[in-house]
């Protein structure tokens, strides 16, 4: 059930049927904790790199409750970024996180890394979203990768922010999982 669009709720539909309360209560709590937080979120232009963090450390709780905890998740941050006073916009990095697990492992995938890297270079922040998944699938008339409307309405949104046509967003994607760098301005 990880590709079906309402994973979630069958996730926990499976402990309320399986009779395990426990679960069925906790992961409904998390669930709800993380609705409330994406709609305090998406009312505001920006927030601060830490809050952000607390976010996408909650979607992974969400998420990764339904895998058992098997996902590895991890985030670095270059210790010259200030996360309390840096501002940068809510939800930017979600959609990329989702897209890891949908697509990047299925439930036998031994050994399964998200990790997300914040840097600073000159007036830009550097978020590089990597896993170590199975890799984007080629499209079987072409050379070609499937073009994610996720990464294409993150890229135009960039552009708006950075305030040029770009490239804001590159993906890279092999056998050895995919990485995803996004470039937003800072100053």
């Amino acid at each position: 059930f990880v590709n079906h669009p309402d994973y979630f709720q069958l996730s926990i539909q499976y402990y309320i049927l399986d009779n395990d309360v426990d679960n069925a209560l906790n992961s409904l709590g998390r669930f709800s904790h993380l609705i409330r937080q994406m709609l305090n979120m998406s009312t505001k232009n920006e927030v601060s790199l830490n809050e952000e963090i607390d976010f996408l450390k909650l979607y992974v709780e969400v998420e990764n409750f339904r895998w058992k905890n098997k996902i590895d998740f991890q985030i670095n941050v270059d210790q010259s970024i200030n996360i309390y006073t840096l501002k940068i916009p809510p939800m930017l990095i979600q959609p990329i996180l989702e897209n890891a697990f949908v697509h990047a492992f299925d439930q036998n995938y031994s050994n399964p890394i998200i990790e997300i890297n914040f840097s600073e270079d000159n007036d830009n922040l550097q978020i590089v979203v990597k896993d170590n998944g199975k890799g984007m699938i080629k499209k079987e008339d072409s050379n070609t990768i499937h073009e994610s409307k996720a990464l294409k309405i993150i890229d135009e949104r960039l552009s708006l922010l950075n305030k040029n046509n770009g490239p804001n967003i590159t993906l890279n994607s092999d056998d050895n999982g995919t990485k995803v760098t996004m470039v937003l301005r800072i100053n």
